[in-house]
């Protein structure tokens, strides 16, 4: 056998291939050393997340309590509360600095509390040294991926499951946060988007969804985080909306024509207790294109009593049918979705007699006021009654008609009726009575001076006002106004009254005056005397008529506007002024009548003797004193009867003529 030895080709061959073998080696016993380190220390940090979570199970105050929260407590704490031992190394043998290595706990986004070991054991373990991100990150709290979604109503802010079990029936808010470095949140296979905003540590953003219907949605968080760029996964949220609610419609069976609010059901009889009428109702076209129906409900209630809602079976319509007596009920029918909308129709059925709206002329009795109680109505009419019947005083009065049950107005329909009745002020005169006054006098005010004429029964005239209208003499008019009228009580009644006044003539004598000189007994005048009569007044005189007793005029001597004079010789047989009238243009009178004369003879005997009649004064001479007597009386001239009377009293007595002797100092009286 011929030895061979190899080649150089081959064992270049043989030194490449050692070479490849000991390259994979070298590699394989380097990597081996690096997992049996991060061994160590996964069984490190184990014990340890072990001994913290017992920790914070036992210290509840000191867990994080919502989403971002985190706390932690040092492996010191751990060790002087006997959770851990007392040193903790690394790999070398390193001891960890307690005060700085520490267990962290944190809430996620689903609510769930997840803790992380920071170890410092040297500079070779040092958090965030480079190259070792990993710890960095523990140390930062291992915060995953994930997208927190809150699902609620928009507006009733009602959490909805975001497994789509429930419809909700009003649009959505989504709501969406992360601890992640994430830019804008994305609804998969649509346009929707949000920003992330920072708010408290937690980034935080919100999309509505408004549409109708089923919906199945990814949502994920995108951006950039540790110089990567990143992208949370996907939470599937499902979603069932509907705001439309559900429809139907209430039809007439009869008619097959749709109703709603009222219907005037007309029974024309005449026994009210016996109306009845069956009426039919289609609920017709019942649907709800988004979630379905839920339920079908209706209840057909009397006035003022309630009644129960009946439940009808799930479908596109049914019908119902009922007989009603006078009266109104109410229908209604209510049908919910499964989103929870309801819709509800409500129909009013009146059963009733339909009769005429009573009216003024129908009704009103033909009044007027009296002073007493009065009936405004006549009798009621089939179907109401009336609330009023009665008044006392004048005016108008508004009576309601009430329908019974059963029936209904024309015109009012189920409204009660109102017409007015009316007590007619009664006609009353008030007549003012003519008066004449002086002038510058004041007319009587008094209520006698009045005629009242159409008062009622044991009414009087109060009081009124009169107003005196006059210009110097002249005659006008007496006016009466406001009068107020009452009844036996002494209460006012006057709005009751209508009042006519009818005004008087006053007549204001004018200011007239006379002045008579000459002619007058005491003046002593002797036949011939003249005598004067003057009339003057403020007012311009008509006329001036003085009259002797045997119808002669006196003659007038002088005449102006406001002043006459007239003039009057006297004879020795005693004429005698019986009397004057002054009348002005204003129809202002003024008459006088007296007795003028004049005499020869100065004692009393000798006027007696020639007729004069009346009161003189006489002086019987000789120094006898003048008296006073009664010159009617006939004289006797003989001595006697009372001589030597001791006083003038005595005399006077008998009426005498007397006289008084000197040197006795007594009377001397002539008698009869």
């Amino acid at each position: 056998m011929k030895k061979r030895g190899f080649t150089l080709v081959e064992l270049l061959g043989v030194i490449v291939i050692l070479a490849i073998i000991m390259g994979i080696a070298v590699v394989a016993v380097m990597r081996l050393n690096g997992n049996v380190d991060v061994t160590y220390y996964n069984q490190l940090e184990e014990s340890l997340l072990l001994s913290g979570g017992e920790y914070f199970s036992y210290s509840k105050d000191n867990q994080p309590g919502i989403f971002g929260d985190q706390v932690k407590v040092t492996l010191k704490d751990l060790v002087d509360k006997k959770y851990i031992d007392e040193e903790i190394k690394d790999k070398k043998g390193n001891t960890c600095d307690l005060e700085k290595s520490y267990v962290g706990a944190y809430k996620d986004q689903i609510d769930k509390t997840k803790y992380f070991v920071c170890l410092w054991c040297g500079d070779e373990w040092e958090p965030g040294k480079e190259g070792d991100s990993k710890r960095a990150n523990e140390c930062g709290g291992k915060v995953d991926y994930t997208l927190g979604i809150t699902a609620k109503k928009k507006n009733s802010h009602v959490i909805l499951d975001k497994e789509g079990k429930n419809w909700s029936d009003e649009a959505v808010e989504l709501t969406f946060e992360t601890l992640n470095e994430m830019e804008y949140v994305y609804v998969e296979g649509t346009d929707k988007k949000c920003k992330l905003e920072n708010k408290n540590g937690i980034k935080s953003c919100t999309i509505t969804i408004e549409e109708n219907g089923i919906h199945d949605l990814n949502c994920y968080a995108t951006g950039s985080s540790g110089g990567e760029s990143k992208e949370t996964r996907k939470e599937n949220v499902k979603l069932k909306i509907d705001k439309t609610g559900p429809e139907f419609e209430v039809k007439d069976k009869k008619l097959n024509v749709k109703i709603s609010g009222v219907v005037n059901v007309d029974v024309n009889e005449s026994n009210v207790s016996a109306i009845k009428e069956e009426v039919e109702v289609l609920v017709d076209n019942i649907r709800d294109n988004e979630s379905g129906i839920k339920s079908i409900e209706y209840s057909f209630e009397k006035e003022g009593v309630k009644d129960k809602y009946n439940s009808q079976a799930l479908a596109s319509r049914f019908e119902i049918r009922k007989e009603l007596e006078a009266g109104t009920y109410n229908l209604k029918v209510r049908v919910t979705n499964n989103a929870g909308i309801k819709k509800e129709e409500k129909i009013e059925f009146r059963v009733y007699r339909e009769i005429e709206d009573p009216t003024t002329s129908m009704y009103c009795n033909n009044l007027i006021y009296n002073g007493g109680k009065q009936t405004l109505v006549k009798s009621e009419g089939e179907g109401y009654v009336f609330s009023k019947r009665e008044g006392t005083t004048a005016g108008d009065y508004v009576i309601t008609a009430r329908l019974k049950e059963g029936y209904r107005f024309k015109n009012s329909g189920t409204v009660d009726a109102k017409f007015t009745c009316t007590i007619k002020r009664k006609d009353v005169t008030i007549t003012a009575k003519e008066q004449t006054i002086n002038f510058d006098g004041a007319i009587d005010k008094s209520l006698e001076q009045v005629n009242v004429e159409g008062l009622a029964d044991d009414q009087s005239l109060k009081s009124i006002d009169f107003v005196e209208n006059s210009i110097d003499g002249e005659a006008d008019t007496i006016e009466i106004s406001n009068a107020k009228i009452q009844d036996k009580d002494g209460n006012e009644t006057t709005s009751n009254y209508n009042i006519t006044y009818h005004n008087a003539t006053l007549l204001v004598r004018p200011n007239i005056t006379y002045s008579i000189k000459g002619g007058t007994v005491e003046s002593g005048y002797k036949s011939g005397s003249t005598v004067t009569v003057t009339c003057s007044s403020t007012d311009p005189i008509k006329s001036f008529v003085v009259k002797l007793e045997d119808g002669r005029e006196m003659k007038i001597i002088s005449s102006e506007e406001n002043k006459i004079v007239s003039e009057f010789t006297l004879d020795a047989k005693g004429d005698r002024v019986i009397s004057s009238t002054c009348e002005t243009e204003y129809g202002g009178t003024l008459s006088q009548e007296g007795k003028y004369a004049i005499y020869k003879a100065e004692t009393c005997s000798e006027k007696v003797a020639n007729g004069y009649s009346g009161t003189c004064s006489c002086s019987a001479g000789g120094g006898m004193a003048t008296i006073t007597h009664d010159c009617s009386t006939s004289f006797v001239n003989t001595y006697g009867g009372c001589s030597g009377w001791s006083s003038y009293e005595h005399c006077t007595t008998h009426s005498g003529s007397c006289k008084k002797q000197y040197k006795t100092n007594t009377w001397t009286c002539w008698k009869k």
